[in-house]
């Protein structure tokens, strides 16, 4: 759901609804606010203007009418849900909540419940695992509604951090979470029936836009309006900073407006004017280093050519262009750039090896062979010694290099043949 249209993504391409004046079938506004799939595979679409059922059969849309009263409406949708006895909680912004019956003909505001709310512009609405519904209101606290009573209590400041509540969300114990826009993350006292805040290791406010309680890992998960997405740690009690390894951006300064689990166990965050981001459940096998990962750019923009691992676990790594870097087991780099020095790295490297001396050498694309200082960066070249000429041919293009049991250097050239060279005699 965007301010753009709605999207469909099928697992494999991204197919985009929008309103079209003429088609009644079309979605009625570009402003899609909610979206939700009921348990007999009804999927309800929330629109600044309006509700639709998605018919996939058609693949088009069916507007729902809806009544205040008699009067027609088409109210701002802000949220919808389905009851444990199946009926369907609209929240709106200004005309209250809706409720939908299953054998309901026509749709209407629920007049009586909507007028003993604190007020009718209404954010979200939650059912508990107890059957009690949290009606969330724009700037007028928590509105709590025992179906079995028929009672309705609220919770303002200073009972609660603020009354801006912008998310609604329970965890796997029965603990009820309220996420506020301008004082962070409260936490349900069952006991005294108050809200306690939940600190944040940063020590700043957090603006909290959304939650999901994450099923498969057990954990709370904490959307924020410009401080990207939090963890509810269980044991300590308080907020924590989420790692999100290799993201393309700074995910701390991300505006996370909505979260989702699909069935697989994925966490899908949309992303305030960046898009939709997926945390997959099962981690990638490879981790990503380079210029497009925010966190961990520390090797440059350059191809990669060539790539050595010492015994003790520093990695060597070969560019086009962009000389050396060496990196350590943590990911701590140094480079070693070129430059007009004699003895500078080459630019481009195109193969290394470590010899039986725990040397590196390397194989250049103009500059021929050479032995690095590991602690300096500095380069002997030696095609002299192996009847390289200094000028930029074929010879002086090395692609790969071996080393034999004899301790010699098998020297692969692009156009030039094959040279030995005893690493004893140097």
């Amino acid at each position: 759901a965007t301010e753009d249209g709605l999207n469909k993504y099928d697992g494999v391409r991204f197919t985009v609804y929008k309103n079209f004046p003429n088609d009644s079938t079309s979605i009625k506004n570009n402003y899609v606010r909610s979206l939700f799939e009921d348990s007999d595979g009804r999927f309800w679409i929330g629109c600044i203007n309006g509700l639709h059922l998605y018919n996939r059969t058609t693949d088009n849309f069916m507007e729902i009418k809806l009544y205040n009263d008699t009067l027609p409406i088409t109210p701002h949708i802000t949220s919808i849900i389905e009851s444990d006895n199946h009926e369907i909680w609209i929240t709106t912004s200004g005309e209250g909540v809706i409720r939908i019956k299953p054998n309901d003909k026509t749709c209407h505001t629920d007049a009586t419940l909507s007028s003993r709310l604190s007020s009718i512009h209404l954010t979200c609405v939650f059912q508990d695992s107890k059957g009690i519904f949290w009606i969330a209101s724009e700037n007028q606290g928590l509105n709590m509604y025992n179906p079995q009573t028929d009672e309705v209590f609220l919770f303002k400041t200073p009972h609660i951090g603020s009354d801006q509540i912008s998310a609604i969300c329970e965890d796997n114990s029965g603990n009820l979470f309220i996420g506020t826009l301008t004082n962070g993350l409260y936490k349900l006292n069952s006991q005294t029936q108050t809200f306690e805040n939940v600190p944040y290791i940063g020590k700043t406010v957090l603006f909290v836009k959304s939650l999901l309680f994450d099923k498969t890992n057990n954990r709370l998960l904490v959307g924020t309006d410009g401080q990207g997405m939090k963890v509810f740690n269980e044991k300590k009690q308080c907020l924590e900073d989420i790692q999100i390894s290799s993201t393309p951006f700074d995910l701390s300064r991300m505006k996370v407006h909505a979260i989702c689990q699909d069935k697989s166990g994925n966490i899908w965050m949309g992303l305030f004017q960046k898009g939709v981001f997926l945390a997959p459940e099962s981690p990638n096998n490879f981790d990503y280093w380079g210029f497009k990962s925010y966190s961990k750019n520390v090797i440059g923009s350059g191809c990669i050519m060539s790539l050595i691992k010492e015994a003790n676990g520093i990695l060597w790594i070969g560019t086009d262009n962009d000389g050396i870097y060496k990196m350590d087991n943590k990911g701590n780099t140094q480079h070693f750039s070129p430059s007009g020095h004699p003895n500078s790295v080459p630019n481009t490297v195109l193969s290394m090896i470590e010899d039986d001396a725990g040397n590196i050498w390397l194989g250049s694309y103009l500059k021929g062979l050479a032995c690095l200082n590991k602690t300096t960066g500095y380069c002997t070249y030696y095609n002299s010694h192996i009847q390289l000429s200094d000028d930029h041919t074929a010879r002086n293009k090395i692609f790969s290099l071996a080393k034999d049991k004899q301790n010699k250097l098998w020297i692969g050239t692009n156009g030039a043949g094959v040279y030995v060279f005893d690493l004893h005699e140097k």
